[in-house]
């Protein structure tokens, strides 16, 4: 089945989505999700140590009912059913669970899917491979995974299946060792960033979960639409039946990703900054640790959307770190929310940041420290280190403040 879309399947389903309030943000991912799903398993990217599937994990937040984070999500969804019953009854892929969930529910549901292969098409004795594979979807994740997801295992156990292993096991408490093989989890959840709090503990912020998670923030919906059957496109038709039609071209990809010469020098950069700026993230630089990773995964994604060819080029690179950059500087709110105040200001994170730099404008610092505290907390900082010596200020003739150490503070 050749494609029939000219250019990107993400960018047409943004097309597809024209008519409906929720950010083009929230679309963006609902669309890698839907890709990353349909996969299943089959594309990755061989790294000989490691290797990197095309799994994601993503959540929607915003505040209730203000963005139409769930909405957003069953648009997906919709796509995703006539997709699959499209597909013959061997190839029903994939599985979505939408159930409120238990650790012990997750694992039975991965654990009962088989498939039957062949290695040969004359061969006739075809072997059962199990293959624990599925998405996740949570449009309430409130409801979804109850306020106890961290005590109960769950979370633990997302995090374990995040990486896709070949082989997997949980010993149950009364039902001895229940074991996955050929993992492949996808996830796409709804929330606001006041009950991730509750239910994910600040201690659980800079690894785990979050750290495999790409946390889509937004605070305004793309526009009002008061009637959304005058937005969409007159051949909305014509595009739903282009989405599924690639959407099963694209599921029928498999093999080994590579780099092209150029994208390789551009990784090599970019894993090289991102190791650096890591290190002035503070108490939160585990979570940011990992972006090397999801810029991989995104990237093959993209790639996928727009072209049969498993080649990782520069454009494809690029374009997964301009996500990712969004998601990253319009997350604070979430991190903001979920960081309890202690009751010392992380003034040694923020010196260790300045003791980095030569010199620092003042909204680097900001968006910098905004991992580990809070704009008010980082002004008080700032304030306290100028008053005791240990930095001045200068304000630079276009306005500018930076901030640098002062020569005592760097002898000490």
């Amino acid at each position: 089945m050749a494609r029939q879309i000219q250019g990107s399947w993400i960018e047409e389903y943004l097309r597809y989505t024209h008519g409906q309030e929720s950010p083009e943000s929230f679309h963006t991912w609902v669309a890698l999700v839907i890709i990353a799903s349909v996969l299943d398993r089959k594309i990755f990217l061989d790294r000989k140590i490691f290797k990197v599937p095309t799994n994601i994990y993503v959540f929607l937040i915003a505040g209730t009912s203000k963005c139409h984070k769930s909405s957003a999500i069953g648009i997906g969804e919709r796509i995703l059913k006539k997709f699959k019953a499209k597909q013959d009854r061997s190839k029903k892929f994939p599985r979505i669970f939408a159930q409120k969930i238990t650790n012990e529910r997750l694992i039975q549901f991965l654990g009962e899917r088989t498939d039957t292969e062949s290695n040969d098409e004359n061969d006739n004795d075809n072997k059962v491979r199990k293959k624990a594979s599925g998405l996740i979807l949570a449009s309430e994740l409130s409801t979804f995974m109850g306020a106890n997801a961290m005590h109960s295992g769950l979370l633990a156990t997302l995090t374990d299946l995040y990486d896709c292993p070949d082989d997997w096991s949980y010993q149950t408490k009364n039902k001895g060792e229940d074991e996955l093989h050929n993992v492949y989890l996808n996830m796409l959840g709804a929330s606001t960033a006041k009950w991730l709090r509750a239910a994910i503990p600040v201690e659980a912020v800079g690894g785990g979960i979050m750290s495999r998670t790409a946390f889509v923030y937004a605070e305004e919906p793309k526009r009002l639409i008061p009637f959304p059957e005058d937005e969409v496109p007159e051949d909305y038709d014509a595009i739903q039946d282009r989405l599924i039609n690639d959407l099963i071209h694209i599921s029928q990809l498999e093999g080994n990703f590579s780099f092209s010469k150029c994208g390789k020098k551009w990784y090599r950069k970019f894993y090289s900054d991102n190791a650096e700026e890591t290190m002035e993230r503070g108490k939160y630089a585990d979570f940011f640790s990992r972006w090397d990773i999801f810029v991989l995964k995104v990237a093959m994604l993209i790639s996928v959307s727009r072209k049969d060819e498993l080649v990782l080029y520069e454009e494809d690179l690029k374009a997964a770190h301009a996500l990712l950059q969004n998601v990253k500087e319009n997350m604070h709110p979430v991190l903001d929310t979920m960081v309890v105040a202690d009751t010392q200001l992380p003034t040694a994170e923020v010196m260790k940041i300045l003791r980095r730099r030569e010199e620092m404008a003042r909204s680097d610092i900001f968006n910098i420290a905004r991992s580990f505290a809070s704009g008010e907390q980082i002004k008080e900082i700032l304030s306290t280190l100028q008053e005791s010596g240990e930095i001045e200020a200068e304000i630079k003739s276009n306005g500018i403040t930076t901030y640098r150490v002062t020569e005592r503070a760097r002898l000490e």
